[in-house]
């Protein structure tokens, strides 16, 4: 019987009707300068040319592994690979996406001598055109690391406050995964928080490094245009992500951990986003709403005001608010915040304060 070889590093693909890219994308990271890896397409029931497009680089490169499944969704894929990676440490690519040449080698080398759980490199956007040379989508996101650099321990709230979530700009280790059973929400989007926000916090230390590995397409159709696109209704998948990761803070008993309030707090913040950003109608509000109180307990909620569902923002999570806005920059508020963990207060907002006595201090510490 033949026992495959583990590879250092698998790199997971989810693939759904991508025939225009996924040649461009697989023949990136065949040609990567580091050999020890192994790719794993896991095709999303695509229609179109994409299964034989996979089909005929694997048989050029036998570390190409083709998975199918009937068409559910980037998050089931992605779970699909972790069931069926075998590397010691875990990457993500869009299949529309390229990683430069030297992504795996860098990435590895970083997480392998400085003794960290997780790297994030910087990415270069690249924009589709049409048959004129003219941009056909125009975005104006922000992919780097807002000015990170170097080694972190992952108890500094305010890098926390900082990181993003893509998961293509990073490397993971496999073992954390497996030994705290992290994965993804099958079936909603925002999947990629709920994924790195468990990692987050059940590792120790991350480091940002000053490379420009990745190169993320911005075209029309793609997962992140929808989600941008106004008929969005992703503010019910981001409550269910933020479930997912609440389910999993209390399954390892660490709910009440500061880091587990704060990356609550950061994944409470993209649904009040969501809200801010797509709903026109008081009635998913009101679910919304609903769902929040369902879902969560008080110690959660105690900076929700059900009110600003109706007025001008529908969360008052004013320290990832000024966190980000400020940027460690001194601020002053003119009412009270209270936040607190199981009636005990974690911090409180009431005059002109500095932002480490916010994300520092000894309150709500275990």
């Amino acid at each position: 019987m033949h026992v495959r070889k583990m590879a250092e590093i698998s790199i997971i693909i989810p693939v759904y009707n991508s025939e225009k890219y996924i040649e461009k994308c697989l023949r990136s990271i065949m040609a990567q300068t580091m050999r020890d890896i192994e790719i794993l397409c896991i095709d999303d029931g695509s229609t179109d040319g994409s299964a034989a497009i996979m089909k005929k680089l694997s048989e050029i490169d036998p570390r190409i592994r083709i998975y199918g499944q009937k068409k559910s969704g980037p998050a089931a894929a992605r779970n699909l690979g972790l069931v069926n990676a075998s590397g010691k440490y875990l990457m993500f690519c869009d299949s529309d996406d390229t990683y430069n040449a030297d992504m795996c080698e860098t990435m590895h080398r970083e997480i392998t001598e400085n003794d960290v759980d997780c790297v994030c490199c910087r990415a270069a956007l690249v924009f589709e055109v049409d048959d004129a040379g003219y941009k056909k989508w125009q975005d104006d996101g922000y992919y780097d690391n807002f000015g990170l650099l170097g080694v972190y321990d992952t108890d500094n709230g305010k890098i926390l406050m900082s990181v993003n979530v893509l998961l293509w700009s990073k490397i993971f280790k496999r073992d954390v995964v497996s030994r705290f059973g992290i994965s993804f929400p099958a079936g909603y989007k925002c999947d990629d928080d709920a994924f790195f926000y468990q990692y987050y916090t059940v590792t120790r230390r991350i480091k940002f490094i000053d490379c420009v590995l990745y190169n993320y397409l911005q075209r029309e159709n793609s997962i992140m245009s929808n989600i941008y696109a106004k008929r969005s209704r992703d503010y019910f998948d981001a409550v269910y992500a933020t479930k997912y990761y609440y389910d999993f803070i209390c399954r390892h008993g660490i709910a009440d951990y500061k880091r587990s309030l704060l990356c609550m707090l950061k994944m409470l913040d993209s649904v009040k986003w969501y809200v801010n950003n797509f709903c026109d109608n008081d009635a998913d509000r009101e679910k919304v709403a609903a769902l929040l109180n369902e879902f969560f307990p008080e110690k959660y909620l105690d900076c929700v005001n059900e009110k600003s569902l109706y007025r001008r923002s529908f969360l008052r999570l004013l320290s990832v608010e000024v966190i980000r806005k400020f940027n460690g920059r001194d601020f002053s508020f003119k009412k009270r915040l209270i936040v607190r963990i199981g009636g005990k207060k974690l911090f409180s907002v009431s005059k002109k304060i500095g932002i480490e006595e916010i994300i520092g201090g000894k309150n709500g510490e275990r």
